[in-house]
């Protein structure tokens, strides 16, 4: 996340009225950069996609994006000079339900969050046809397609992951996503473009990955990074340690010592540091404590360009306390691996009974960059919403076909459950509407618009009786970095703004330790940020518009407790906790 994000003045605000949602304290840091337009706040009639007594039988809808309005083949990555990109949406009858007709809208979400225009393709309207499951082909009738232009445009700027949300009679039903890339991120055509870029892909804030000579003529490798958490002995800070010594033996392979840097101030970098040998180990062997043996640290001081050696010890004592490394998740990033670009899933069907009993499939194909199904990519099921249910299993991995399948069994509550499957980073999401589904489409709207982008909302709906402030409650887990709250304001707004038009204010809250963060803005405030960036010619002038907009957020935001009773304003909180040592 850029850091001119969180520079601007911080004013206090008190918050005023209680808030009275009891809530627990898991991540997910989406780019924020250019933006085009105001969200399309239209709100249609609401239409349900129902299930026929007939067990089996119902609806489902799926998509696809291509180059061609004429050919459906499934396209994850997309060059910049793609003239068009377009999403198609269909409804097909499972088990022999009868034929239908219903009412689809697409919406396409930039990589920083934002909605942009899109059109209808040829005579497509929106309205559909449901025609069944084992058909061959289908026609134009069957079909909504909605397009983007990119290329010459700005959207072929707009590089990253995008995401499109189809929905049924204004319910969010499914959320896909493709990736907008130039030719190095998809081809990797040099090994230290390959290496550094699969770091970024697997999250990671890189902000140098090269290599050098030292005094002695030796060579050494180095990536220098934004820690992925303030907890130095945690099992994602060693996981962060070890991928990035992977990924520089794989990149610099002739480098005698390999270095990790974690950027944890402007004045001071942990140093983590091995040899390709015990790196190479450690990758056979995945024996953590070993390897552990083997890794040395120190601490880089900035100002003084010097190591602080015997004083390191001292140093992280002092600032992060005495602690054991715990061993990490997962094995260090493989040898040429293909990094994914897109998550599709289809649940048939999309509704169900809500008896306890009833059963939907959902099917995940994870697609790499080059547009190939990704095999033995591991995958991961989260259920949320109103609604309840289970899934079998909760991880499993893709087939040679890049494709893995689980079952998702109903509750016994009426409403809707977003199902996201989560692989490489990348999610996408289905929902399935139980019974006589929810009784607040709006807020299961929006925990399914920020599933979708990796993020975990607990609540969504009105914070007063009155129905003027929307908020929404995201999840980043137990510890986090402060840039990363950006993604969510940006994103949890953007939802609140297309599905509660016409609130007043917005407001994003956020756990942290026993309390919550409190970010709102008006929904004047909101508009005009999506207008500047809509008249955004350059990255500095968008840039402005979120910095502009964000030093408003910030100026007017606060840390509560869980009754809504303030503790102090931001700027306070921000120097108490992630400043001064």
């Amino acid at each position: 996340m850029s850091r001119w994000i969180l520079r601007g003045g911080l004013v206090a605000l008190a918050l005023a009225g209680a808030f009275v949602w009891f809530v627990t304290a898991t991540h997910a840091e989406p780019p924020i950069r250019g933006a085009r337009m105001m969200p399309d706040t239209r709100r249609d009639a609401q239409e349900q996609m129902p299930q026929t007594e007939q067990s089996g039988t119902g609806y489902t809808l799926k998509y696809s994006f291509s180059a061609d309005p004429k050919d459906n083949t499934y396209v994850a990555s997309f060059a910049p000079d793609t003239p068009t990109i377009y999403a198609w949406a269909t409804i097909v009858e499972e088990g022999g339900a009868d034929q239908k007709q219903f009412t689809i809208d697409t919406q396409f979400i930039a990589p920083d969050g934002s909605p942009i225009a899109s059109d209808w393709y040829g005579s497509d309207t929106g309205t559909v046809t449901t025609f069944p499951s084992d058909a061959k082909t289908f026609a134009d009738t069957n079909v909504a397609r909605k397009f983007i232009k990119v290329a010459g445009t700005a959207n072929a700027q707009l590089t990253g992951q995008w995401t499109v949300n189809f929905s049924v009679g204004g319910k969010l039903i499914a959320s896909g996503n493709f990736t907008i890339a130039d030719a190095t991120d998809i081809g990797e055509s040099d090994a230290a473009g390959g290496a550094e870029q699969a770091l970024k892909d697997a999250g990671y804030q890189v902000l140098e990955f090269a290599e050098t000579k030292g005094k002695s003529g030796n060579l050494f490798a180095f990536a220098v990074m934004q820690p992925a958490s303030q907890d130095l002995y945690s099992s994602q800070t060693t996981k962060q340690i070890v991928d990035g010594l992977t990924a520089l033996r794989q990149a610099f392979p002739d480098s005698k010592t390999l270095y990790v840097f974690l950027h944890y101030s402007d004045k001071y970098e942990i140093a983590y540091y091995t040899t390709p040998e015990a790196i190479d180990a450690y990758i056979q062997s995945k024996d953590f404590d070993a390897f552990a043996q083997e890794l040395s640290y120190d601490v880089w001081d900035l100002e003084t360009n010097s190591y602080l050696g015997k004083g390191a010890k001292d140093f992280i004592s002092k600032n992060f306390g005495a602690g054991s490394y715990q061993a990490p998740p997962g094995p260090p990033l493989p040898k040429g691996s293909n990094t994914v670009s897109s998550v599709r899933v289809l649940v048939a069907p999309s509704a169900l009974a809500a008896d306890g009993a009833s059963k939907a499939i959902v099917t995940v194909t994870v697609y790499d960059k080059r547009n190939q199904p990704l095999p033995n990519a591991e995958v991961n099921f989260e259920i949320s919403g109103s609604g309840e249910g289970s899934m079998r299993p909760r991880v499993t991995a893709t087939d040679e076909n890049g494709q893995a399948d689980a079952v998702f069994t109903a509750g016994k509550k009426d409403g809707a459950v977003t199902i996201t499957a989560t692989a490489g980073g990348v999610s996408g999401t289905g929902v399935i509407t139980l019974g006589s589904g929810s009784q607040d489409p709006a807020s299961d709207n929006v925990i399914a618009y920020l599933s979708a982008q990796g993020y975990k909302a607990l609540k969504a709906g009105y914070m007063d009786s009155a129905k003027t402030t929307a908020a929404v409650v995201v999840d980043l887990g137990a510890s986090y970095n402060i840039n990363q709250v950006t993604g969510p304001i940006i994103y949890g707004m953007t939802a609140l703004r297309i599905n509660y038009p016409d609130a007043k204010t917005l407001a994003v809250l956020i756990p942290y330790q026993e309390n919550l963060l409190f970010f709102s803005a008006s929904a004047t405030d909101f508009n005009d940020m999506l207008q500047a960036l809509n008249a955004a010619k350059t990255e500095d002038e968008k840039k402005a518009a979120f910095q502009s907009f964000l030093s408003i957020v910030f100026a007017q935001s606060s840390y509560i407790d869980r009754n809504g009773k303030p503790i102090s304003n931001f700027k306070d909180f921000y120097n108490k906790n992630f400043t001064g040592g």
